[in-house]
């Protein structure tokens, strides 16, 4: 079967056109899933005080805030962020050579502020998509142990149990 020039071409243009549309759905995706947010249950510094008891409530976790030079927020909001790690979890993926590069990315991110609206949000790094783009051994840590881990940390601190065992 022979193909004319305008079959050629409209064979091009329709592959150049999924290609571009693939590449913006996967940008869009990635915009809207890399990192995720979520409305907190209640007000800036209880859900601050709550964060390291939550943190350390799981095996193996450890928690500092960050004060490095985060700027004040030019709308005066309050942002406080966190450092999560887990030792275990980091030797494992820092041990394989082509791993290591993850080490630009440990510990784990958790960022806490309020915006306009007046309510609280906390803010991470999606793990599980991040272990899929990544794969090696974050690709099956990050959506396996650290998410499972990290999703009963956030729910520890979304929690008012917290607050009654103090």
């Amino acid at each position: 079967m022979r193909y004319d020039r305008k079959q050629i071409l409209f064979f091009c243009a329709g592959l150049l056109w999924g290609v571009a549309l693939t590449f913006l759905g996967g940008i869009l995706y990635l915009r809207s899933h890399l990192i995720l947010e979520m409305q907190a249950p209640a007000d800036f510094e209880r859900i601050v005080n709550r964060v390291p008891s939550a943190v350390t409530s799981v095996d193996g976790w450890t928690v500092t805030r960050e004060q490095c030079q985060l700027p004040k927020t030019l709308d005066g909001h309050p942002l406080a962020v966190f450092k999560l790690c887990n030792g275990d979890y980091a030797r494992e993926m820092l041990e394989a050579e082509p791993s290591r590069k993850i080490a630009s990315a440990l510990p784990c991110s958790l960022a806490v502020y309020r915006k306009k609206d007046g309510k609280t949000y906390l803010a991470k790094v999606n793990m599980p998509l991040i272990g899929r783009l990544l794969g090696g051994i974050p690709g099956t840590l990050f959506p396996g142990r650290i998410s499972e881990d990290q999703s009963v940390i956030m729910a520890r601190i979304c929690s008012k149990e917290v607050e009654k065992t103090k």
